[in-house]
């Protein structure tokens, strides 16, 4: 009856965690939406809260370790007050130093990057056919020779005599661009020609030139906003490795560690603590894994399943993390893949309507279900060739 309830517990744990995963990070998306992407002035608003994050990421993550820690640290003796302290202290102490020392210099960086940007801007121009026309904004704005890209050399010479011919206009459509940039004093634009069957803005026969709407529905975040929360992300990612290893690796290494622990004692009545090494053995195989196989979960959670943006990935990851270790804690067995599929498609749809692949998330929610059966089976089955060869 009790393993039946532990069972129906960890199915449940599979549903459950990217929900929860979800709800967290759409609430701190919509908190970061409100306080910071809204704003005219996206760098100073988060430079002015980054120590904050920081001191909130320290402070969660220092309260998990001490409070019922390991013994082998002698950490399990210290009272939760204890650990309440040690945890606000060294958050308190990190936010100085943060506010101190780091958000000078990245308000530094980020303004010296702006501005190399700036005087290295590039227009591309992209038509139905492919044909790209692309310029620096400087060569631009003093009528410098337009440089034509084109897969073909041989398409190449074609419409550099097309253009000699004033065929594509294309010293004028430049023009008019130039002019758009000098107006909304862009950092760097992306522009898409209409079809020409379709409205022209003129009745010169030429094409209208609008922002393409899949780049400005993507790219919501300003250049120095992408720049503040692409640094802010590896803190997240720090965060999110520890809880992965707080809790996937407990997950996947906690039968090893059972059997070890039987074999050394010769009793079933667990009462060891684990070994060191086992614990640096699941620490080296969780990495290997990473190294040689995680690049495809990677690709799909990031790219494949929908767009992510620095600042959305933020709030991902610090959402999926601050779950997954809330649930370790709690010895509540969940899966980090699981939360931060949750925070995802969550975020994502919060995002755009339309910016989640359906189909992707409904082939994971089906691996999801299959895992059970198909791991069932295979230890059956290895089990079942065990006790034909008498090996138990």
């Amino acid at each position: 009856m009790v393993l039946k309830r532990t069972f129906e517990k960890d199915v449940a744990s599979w549903f459950i965690s990217p929900v929860l995963s979800g709800t967290v990070s759409v609430l701190i998306f919509i908190i970061i939406r409100h306080l910071i992407l809204k704003k005219e002035n996206q760098l100073d608003v988060g430079l002015m809260f980054l120590p904050f994050i920081y001191a909130f990421t320290i402070f969660v993550n220092v309260f998990s370790v001490v409070h019922d820690g390991p013994s082998v640290l002698k950490l399990d003796e210290i009272y939760w007050w204890g650990a309440l302290i040690i945890g606000l202290g060294t958050a308190f102490i990190t936010g100085i130093v943060v506010r101190c020392f780091v958000v000078p210099r990245l308000r530094r960086t980020i303004l010296e990057s702006l501005e190399a940007n700036t005087n290295n801007i590039s227009l591309k121009v992209i038509r139905e056919d492919g044909f790209q026309v692309s310029e620096d904004s400087q060569s631009i704005m003093n009528g410098s020779s337009v440089m034509l890209n084109h897969p073909s050399s041989q398409n190449l010479i074609q419409e550099e005599e097309k253009a000699k011919n004033n065929d594509l206009k294309s010293a004028d459509k430049l023009n008019g661009i130039a002019e758009i940039i000098k107006k909304k004093e862009c950092h760097s634009l992306s522009y898409q020609y209409q079809p020409a069957d379709e409205q022209y803005s003129n009745g010169t026969g030429e094409q209208e030139v609008k922002p393409s709407d899949s780049i400005e529905s993507v790219q919501d975040d300003k250049a120095e906003t992408r720049r503040l929360f692409s640094f802010l992300q590896i803190l997240t990612a720090v965060f999110g490795s520890f809880a992965h290893g707080g809790n996937d690796v407990s997950n996947c290494f906690g039968p090893l560690v059972a059997v070890w622990l039987i074999f050394l004692a010769g009793d079933v009545q667990q009462k060891e603590q684990t070994p060191i090494y086992l614990l640096v053995y699941g620490g080296v195989g969780i990495s290997l894994g990473l190294w040689i196989w995680g690049r495809r979960v990677m690709k799909t959670l990031g790219e494949d399943l929908t767009k992510i943006t620095p600042s959305s990935g933020f709030t991902i990851e610090i959402g999926a993390a601050a779950t997954v270790l809330l649930a370790s804690k709690t010895g509540f067995p969940i899966s980090t893949t699981h939360c931060k599929v949750g925070s995802v498609v969550f975020v994502g749809w919060t995002r755009m309507r339309k910016g989640v692949d359906w189909k992707l998330f409904r082939t994971i929610i089906l691996a999801w279900v299959l895992t059970l059966p198909v791991t069932a089976g295979l230890s059956a089955t290895c089990m079942a060739i065990f006790y034909g060869l008498k090996i138990v």
